[in-house]
C-alpha cells in the first residue's frame, strides 16, 4: 500500500461527501491509495453517508475501512486509524477538508517515488481563514512512516494536531516543499474545534 489517508469524523455527514468526493476524483494511476474513517462519538448519518459515496463502482479503486470508538479528540481518532494504516505514507485529512484539484495524489507519490530520502512533503494550502501560524496547519503535510515513528497525537482539544507537527519538525528529518495548494483548510466553519485559530 502507497498511500494511507486518515480521515477523523464527528458528525461531518454534511461535509464529508465533498472531502470524498475530492478523493475520488484524484489521479492514481498505479498507486495503492486507502482510506482510514475514524468516527469519534458520531449520533449522525456520517458512516451512511461514507458508505453511500463509496458504494460506486468507480471508487473501487480505492480500498476504505470504517471504525468507530467515543475517543473524545481528533487526535486520539487518528491514533486508533495508525494502528490500521498500512501505506508506506500518511496524509491526515480532516472529514471538513478537502483535497484540491485532481493531481495531488499521484504528484505526492512522484515525488515521493522520484527522491526516496524525503521523509516528509509540504505544500500550500487554500483557506478562507487567517492563521497564527500557517506551518502547523496539519494537512498540508504527508509523512513517511519513518517520519511518524512512535510519534503520536496527544488529547489535548483544541491543539493536539498543531503539537504533532512540532513534535515531527524537532526530529529534523528530510523534507522537501511542493508550491501547489493541494489541501483547503475549511476554516473558519461554526462548530470546528479549530475556530479558536481566526485571528
Amino acid at each position: 500500500m502507497d498511500l494511507s489517508i486518515i480521515i477523523p469524523c464527528r458528525n461531518l455527514e454534511q461535509h464529508i461527501g465533498k472531502c470524498i468526493e475530492s478523493i475520488v476524483r484524484q489521479q492514481t494511476d498505479k498507486y495503492e491509495v486507502e482510506l482510514i474513517f475514524a468516527l469519534d462519538n458520531c449520533h449522525d448519518q456520517t458512516r451512511m453517508k461514507i458508505e453511500d459515496c463509496l458504494c460506486d463502482p468507480s471508487t473501487y479503486r480505492l480500498k476504505y475501512e470504517i471504525i468507530e470508538g467515543s475517543w473524545g479528540s481528533s487526535g486520539l481518532a487518528r491514533n486508533e486509524a495508525l494502528k490500521k494504516a498500512k501505506g508506506k505514507y500518511i496524509w491526515f485529512v480532516d472529514g471538513d477538508d478537502w483535497i484540491n484539484g485532481s493531481k495531488a495524489i499521484i504528484d505526492i507519490l512522484t515525488t515521493f517515488k522520484s527522491y526516496p530520502q524525503i521523509e516528509i512533503l509540504k505544500f500550500g494550502f487554500s483557506s478562507q481563514g487567517f492563521f497564527w501560524d500557517i506551518d502547523e496547519v496539519l494537512g498540508r503535510y504527508v509523512y513517511s512512516r519513518k517520519a511518524i515513528g512512535d510519534t503520536i497525537f496527544d488529547s489535548e482539544m483544541p491543539g493536539e494536531a498543531y503539537k504533532f507537527v512540532r513534535d515531527i519538525r524537532t526530529k529534523r528529518l528530510r523534507q522537501a516543499v511542493m508550491n501547489y495548494r493541494y489541501y483547503h483548510f475549511n476554516f473558519p466553519r461554526e462548530g470546528s474545534v479549530s475556530s479558536g485559530k481566526l485571528i
